[in-house]
């Protein structure tokens, strides 16, 4: 640790060596830093850089502010001189400044995560319109976070600039060009997909990442794919950090922190390292670990990813993090696992990247031949479902414990090293071709992070859940409905008015209640992800006119009171029946639409995120040289 604004270390004066024992030496340190810090948040007060949330006003003016700021350079200049004088060694800085922000967003994640909705509930009642408010702070905040954590996965800046120097050709007056507006603009999204075109032109290599929720089997795939154990497995979370597996002429890992140090590790350390219980929320700063053995082959290279949706904050940010830092992806899903948030989040980021991608229905051991056939199907039905029609994708089983099935993967992806030398180069330049593209939208902000499309997904799915929940309610509230008929009708009668309408309007205002909260949670998910009202399609309506017009509701003669009451109970009893089955075909047929609705809700918004947009003038250029290499003219 350093003193802000300490001038350059002097050597400690001869005559004080020896003053102090340890213990001295350590009080007077931790004196020092501890005024230290209090002598930065004066110097902001007086500097007039004060948070928002900060307690304190903006009520010290310039000359005295400047006087203030002179007194504390003096401070701290006394204190230096002290340590010298006292033959104390200068604190020197411990701590990498990029740990120390990726933790400082880790727990502004926690914290936010404490603003949901669900949390919030325990300290009294929410109204509708206060947890959906909330539940867009929350998003919109967690975004942000992603975006920071993503800039610190990003390469130094200026090691950034001499990568993108090396890189010759339109490919690389392009990504230079791209690199330049970014950082003049603040195009935060598109620096991660700079990187990682970079980086491919660099690498000769197929890079395959493997991605998918906690215990999906990510890491045992890996074992088995490599005939060895290298990667720690478990029944909990387990990976912590991405893990890059290439070919090597022995068994190595190296670890690469976030500072930039490298680090030479043992195998058996990896357990310790790159998990979750050896390192929670990547407490020891690793940006990534580097393993090479002698068994992989050679031009593959795999990427094993942090799970999505674990307890641990960085784990998910991490794996949508290297999305575009491979060439093709596997999406794993376990099966009994239903198919959506942030698999789909991770399908259509890999789609964004320019990254092809296939899915795997993992562990399929555990189902008979039979069920395995379903359960293939149920993927490749949710799948098109959710992706839209059009949007294909490769859909297979695969088991650790069925050699067979691994075996077939591994033939799949020699196959795939073979020919990506042929088609690299074109591959690349239609990622290039799509980052121009993604930088035009990120200026007009049409563009959203991979945090952003896994938290659209998470809301989609939470509106489909509460939607089945309404509708099953609604589903059965037939003998409600006829109860709230009965006295309906009774009323009608003893004020002599007309029954049938009565009993009808009573009927239709209990369905209503239910089918309006169904569609109240369609019209919220169209607020939250600013879709047209002008898209919308129309809900089906309930109709009981049929019901009720079949039945005898003129005013009895001799009845009243309570009597009027039974009479109509009795009247109504044979519709009982066949009122409660079209309450229930309705919620089917309103549930239908709204899942519907729902699905096209979402696919408007992420289409929406990719649509083509008119580029300024600097980018169109761009946009018709790099058209220009995809097409193989020359630029």
């Amino acid at each position: 640790m350093t003193f802000r604004g300490s001038p350059t270390v002097q050597a400690i004066h001869p005559a004080a060596e020896g003053l102090l024992n340890p213990n001295h030496a350590r009080v007077v340190v931790a004196t020092f830093v501890d005024v230290d810090e209090s002598l930065a948040r004066v110097e902001a007060l007086c500097t007039g850089r004060i948070a928002p949330f900060a307690p304190e006003r903006a009520d010290v003016d310039g000359e005295a502010g400047a006087l203030l700021a002179s007194l504390i350079s003096s401070i701290r200049r006394r204190m230096l001189e002290a340590l010298d004088r006292l033959g104390v060694k200068r604190p020197e800085p411990t701590i990498s400044a990029r740990w120390s922000i990726e933790t400082a967003l880790q727990f502004a994640g926690i914290a936010y995560s404490e603003l949901e909705p669900l949390r919030l509930r325990g300290y009294g009642a929410l109204s509708p319109e206060a947890e959906h408010e909330l539940e867009q702070v929350v998003r919109s905040l967690s975004s942000l976070l992603d975006r920071g954590r993503a800039l610190l996965h990003e390469a130094d800046p200026a090691a950034m600039k001499d990568m993108l120097a090396d890189i010759g050709g339109a490919e690389g007056e392009i990504l230079r060009s791209l690199e330049r507006m970014s950082a003049d603009r603040q195009l935060v999204g598109v620096r991660p997909l700079i990187v990682a075109a970079a980086e491919r032109v660099r690498s000769s290599t197929l890079d395959v990442g493997i991605f998918g929720q906690v215990s999906s089997g990510k890491s045992s795939l890996l074992n088995a794919l490599l005939g060895e154990t290298i990667l720690p497995v478990g029944a909990v979370p387990v990976s912590a950090v991405p893990v890059w597996i290439g070919h090597g002429d022995e068994a190595s890992a190296r670890v690469r922190y976030l500072d930039g140090r490298l680090e030479s590790v043992s195998l058996e350390q990896l357990a310790s390292i790159s998990t979750e219980q050896g390192n929670p929320d990547n407490a020891l700063g690793i940006r990534s670990i580097e393993v090479t053995t002698p068994r992989l082959t050679t031009g593959l290279r795999f990427l094993d990813t942090p799970g999505v949706g674990s307890l641990s904050t960085s784990g998910p940010a991490q794996a949508f993090a290297h999305l575009p830092r491979c060439d093709h992806g596997l999406v794993l899903v376990p099966v009994g696992a239903p198919f959506g948030g942030e698999e789909l989040a991770l399908v259509r980021g890999l789609a964004t990247a320019g990254v092809p991608a296939q899915l795997f229905l993992s562990k399929a051991d555990l189902l008979g031949e039979a069920e395995q056939e379903e359960a293939l199907t149920y993927l490749r039905t949710e799948c098109s479902r959710l992706l839209g029609p059009g949007h294909v994708l490769e859909t297979s089983l695969v088991s650790v414990r069925r050699p067979e099935s691994v075996e077939v993967l591994r033939a799949m992806l020699a196959g795939m090293v073979t020919r990506h030398a042929a088609e690299r180069a074109r591959a690349l330049q239609e990622r290039i071709l799509s980052l121009v593209r993604l930088t035009a939208q990120e200026m007009s902000g049409q563009l959203s992070t991979m945090g952003e499309d896994a938290t659209r997904e998470a809301a989609v799915q939470a509106t489909l859940s509460r939607v089945r929940q309404w509708a099953a309610a609604l589903s059965g509230l037939g003998p409600t409905a006829l109860d709230s008929a009965v006295v309906a009708v009774a009323e009608a009668w003893r004020a002599k008015g007309d029954a049938r309408l009565a009993g009808q309007s009573a009927i239709t205002a209990i369905v209503s209640a239910g089918a309006d909260r169904i569609g109240g949670e369609v019209e919220a998910l169209r607020e939250t992800l600013g879709s047209p009202r002008s898209s919308a399609r129309l809900a089906p309506l309930f109709d009981p006119p049929v019901l009720v017009l079949s039945m005898d509701l003129t005013r009895p003669r001799m009845a009243a009171g309570v009597l009027l009451q039974s009479t109509a109970a009795h009247r109504l009893s044979s519709v009982r029946e066949p009122l409660e089955r079209a309450v229930s075909t309705y919620a089917a047929r309103l549930c239908a639409w709204a899942e519907e609705a729902i699905l096209d809700l979402g696919r408007e918004a992420s289409s929406a995120n990719v649509a083509s947009t008119d580029l300024p003038s600097d980018l169109s250029r761009l946009e018709r040289l790099a058209e220009q290499i995809c097409m193989g003219q020359p630029s």
